[in-house]
Parts: structure tokens; C-alpha cells; sequence
């Protein structure tokens, strides 16, 4: 795995996200083929979430990468997106600003989604993309980063927030257990 290679998304290239999501098997989670990332970033209520179609998912995602609006990490194995992490101000998450409103007084990063391509999983890339999404947001001078990932997994497959192990051998703590949902902090 020495050819991997992480990157920002690109405003000049705002299809090459979507794109990735398009070449992905959601037959563990049909429901997910449509979302392209946008679910957290919008709050309407879960019913008009559902009645939305994938094409505006996707369109939206699209102009949201063009305008700076969505950012996160794409990881290449040479030049094939193998995975993604949705990473980027927690201000940008709508649909969690009550989760997350004791943080709003600083300035903290967010990672929320992980898809990875199945011949890719079980080899550490989630852990390469949150290495990097630590240092880059270290480098933008944000405060910490925070988490939310179930507490416990029943089913790997569905684990795309990452699992608890691996934010706490990252140094995050944990400050709060909801729900089956753990939130956590990474202080800078």
C-alpha cells in the first residue's frame, strides 16, 4: 500500500467524489446509494430526506465541493479513489448542531463518514485517512476535532462513522454516551 495518496476535494474536479460514490455495492445498505455525503449537511426532517432523490443528492454535492461548502479526504491507490472521509467543520453538519452545540464556543473539525472500498477494507485506511484529517486540521489552527461513532458495532459493514477503538487510540476522549452514540473529543 506505498502508492496511496490523500487529497482535499477539488473544487476544479467536484464529480470525482460523486463519481466514487456511483462505483460503490450498497447491497448492504441501499438506502446509502443515493446520500453521496449530503445527509448531515442539510437539516429537513428524516421524511423529506426520504422523499429526496439521489440526482439531487448528487447535484447538490457536487455545487456544495465547487463552492468550498463540503470539504473532506478522498485516498487514491495510484490514481483510483479507494476511499473517502467526510471531515470538515462541525459548523457545516446541520443536522447535528444539537449534538454537537457544546463544542460551537471553539473552533473543531468534525469526521463523520467513512466509506471505503470493499477490497480495500480491513487494511488500516480508515486509520490513514483520520491521521491525516488530525494533522491537516492541526495545520488550519482549529481547537480539536470531534466524533460520533456508535458505541458499540454489531455490524462492521455499517460502521462508516469509525469505530470507537480506533479515535481512542488516536487520543480522543470520550465525553458523552447517547442513544448508542458516543461523543467524543480530540483537544488540540
Amino acid at each position: 500500500m506505498s502508492n496511496l495518496q490523500i487529497r482535499s476535494l477539488d473544487c476544479n474536479n467536484p464529480e470525482e467524489l460523486p463519481n466514487f460514490f456511483d462505483s460503490l455495492d450498497y447491497s448492504h445498505a441501499p438506502h446509502w446509494s443515493g446520500c453521496y455525503c449530503r445527509y448531515y449537511h442539510n437539516n429537513c426532517t428524516n421524511q423529506e430526506w426520504f422523499n429526496r432523490d439521489s440526482i439531487m443528492n448528487r447535484l447538490e454535492s457536487i455545487s456544495a465541493i465547487q463552492s468550498g461548502e463540503m470539504n473532506g479526504f478522498l485516498i487514491y491507490d495510484q490514481d483510483k479513489p479507494i476511499g473517502w472521509l467526510n471531515a470538515q467543520a462541525s459548523s457545516n453538519f446541520k443536522r447535528l448542531s444539537s449534538e454537537i452545540e457544546s463544542f460551537s464556543d471553539k473552533k473543531y473539525a468534525l469526521t463523520i463518514c467513512f466509506v471505503i472500498h470493499p477490497d480495500y477494507r480491513n487494511q488500516g485506511i480508515a486509520t490513514q485517512l483520520l491521521d491525516y484529517a488530525i494533522n491537516y486540521f492541526k495545520q488550519k489552527g482549529f481547537n480539536g476535532m470531534l466524533a460520533l461513532p456508535p458505541t458499540e458495532v454489531y455490524d462492521i459493514q455499517k460502521a462508516y462513522r469509525g469505530v470507537l477503538s480506533m479515535y481512542t487510540k488516536h487520543g480522543y476522549k470520550i465525553v458523552s454516551e447517547n442513544d448508542g452514540i458516543s461523543t467524543l473529543v480530540l483537544e488540540f
